[in-house]
């Protein structure tokens, strides 16, 4: 059976390459989708406030090559305090409602 080799200068290429910078678009085109139809009828901000953002980016530290990443983005006011959580003003803890874990584990393959 014929070795596979690793070239390193290939996949690197093909990290910050056209193709790559394609998939993120979609991914991220598509976990907008996924946010929209999983957030509460009531959350229209939320909904409007969502953007992707796919740069080139070195999200690992270490040996790790940039590479087109596609970040989401909700920055309605409330965005954090309706992720995770908050503590009401009588003093009632209000659990988060992880919309956007839930869209990451949808989208994992």
């Amino acid at each position: 059976m014929e070795e596979l080799k690793w070239e390193e200068g290939w996949w690197a290429d093909w990290l910050q390459g056209p193709d790559a910078e394609a998939l993120m678009h979609e991914a991220g085109h598509k976990a907008i989708e996924l946010f929209e139809a999983m957030a509460p009828e009531d959350s229209g901000l939320l909904v409007a406030s969502a953007a992707v953002d796919v740069d080139i980016t070195k999200p690992y530290q270490g040996k790790a090559k940039p590479r087109y990443t596609a970040t989401l983005r909700v920055v309605a006011p409330y965005a954090a305090a309706f992720e995770f959580g908050y503590t009401a003003k009588n003093g009632k803890q209000i659990p988060g409602n992880h919309l956007l874990r839930q869209v990451l584990q949808a989208l994992s393959i």
